[in-house]
């Protein structure tokens, strides 16, 4: 057993119960699920938080627009985000209509206000919503950065459009991305993984069973904690924007693609910006130094020598990206 339980950041004790307890952590399609989520969305929301979850609320929303135009694509990696989208009691459909049909905001004004801000964001940059989609060169530098020595993936979310990079030392020890979106076409049923319903597609296989559940469960009430907190960054030009973040840190036994057996320290950290037009995760892996010098490679093959044992734990559906 890893120590995932211990070291990830916990949520305060009421509210861990509360989940142990409510409907929601039951599971979809349980009746009441909904009022239970609002209920401790309603409780939690105060403050600077309240506008955060507000802006990770306008997230889902243009992500689940993109995904039902996305939906006619063959696009793979547009089909694995779509594990939630057709359940209203998923938790991300929960969390939406919590500020739209209870609090009463209307959702194209929520969307527009966030394409507002991004379109302001783009003239500071002097970028096109392309250019921002096809690069990490705009993260928040208090994320971890891909250009570094430690295997980082990144997953960032321009308007609801996804886009994922990883750099040579992730790609060295786990799935890129072409390894990854053949796993989750391959009759090892990974969706079946609750990493799956909270987005953490690349951390699938990976962890083991129990501590995949544990951080499905974990992921997404973070945004609900004293954990999230705003901070400004002030642009070359003077102007300030507000970011929310967040961050979970973890060490757990893992393993790599080649079957390699390892400890690593993992740090997840979310940033949320310009009213939920701008969402990016950074997953940050660094195995213990002497596990690393003994691991086991065969770089000239593309696929895995020794592929991991994947298994999974029926899991509860009510986690969030």
């Amino acid at each position: 057993m890893s120590r995932i339980v211990n070291n990830v950041r916990q949520l305060p004790s009421k509210v861990a119960n509360f989940l142990r307890s409510s409907a929601a952590y039951m599971g979809a399609g349980v009746n009441g699920a909904i009022g239970e989520i609002y209920a401790l969305v309603q409780k939690k929301l105060s403050g600077t938080r309240a506008i955060g979850c507000m802006w990770l609320a306008t997230h889902f929303l243009l992500k689940r627009k993109a995904i039902q135009q996305a939906r006619s694509s063959s696009r793979k990696d547009v089909i694995l985000d779509t594990v939630w989208i057709d359940n209203p009691q998923m938790v991300q459909n929960a969390f939406c209509s919590y500020f739209t049909d209870k609090l009463g905001h209307l959702e194209e004004v929520l969307c527009e206000r966030a394409r507002n801000s991004l379109k302001d964001q783009l003239q500071i940059w002097g970028m096109s919503v392309q250019q921002v989609k096809e690069s990490t060169s705009w993260m928040p530098p208090r994320l971890s950065q891909p250009d570094g020595p430690d295997a980082v993936w990144v997953t960032s979310c321009v308007l609801g459009e996804v886009s994922k990079f990883s750099n040579p030392a992730w790609d060295r020890l786990f799935r890129n991305q072409e390894e990854l979106n053949e796993l989750m076409q391959s009759e090892a049923a990974p969706l079946e993984s609750p990493l799956c319903e909270c987005g953490l597609f690349a951390l699938v296989g990976i962890l083991n069973p129990e501590d995949e559940l544990e951080l499905a469960r974990q992921y997404f009430w973070q945004f609900l904690s004293p954990d999230f907190k705003s901070y400004s960054i002030v642009e070359t030009s003077g102007a300030e924007t507000t970011h929310y973040e967040t961050m979970i840190e973890f060490v757990a036994t893992c393993r790599d693609k080649w079957g390699n057996e390892l400890e690593c320290g993992f740090w997840i950290q979310c940033n949320l910006a310009n009213c939920g037009a701008l969402i990016t995760r950074s997953i940050r892996v660094i195995p213990e130094p002497q596990q690393l010098h003994a691991l086991e490679f065969d770089e000239d093959r593309t696929l895995p020598i020794i592929p991991a044992n994947i298994t999974f734990m029926k899991n509860e559906k009510h986690y969030i990206d």
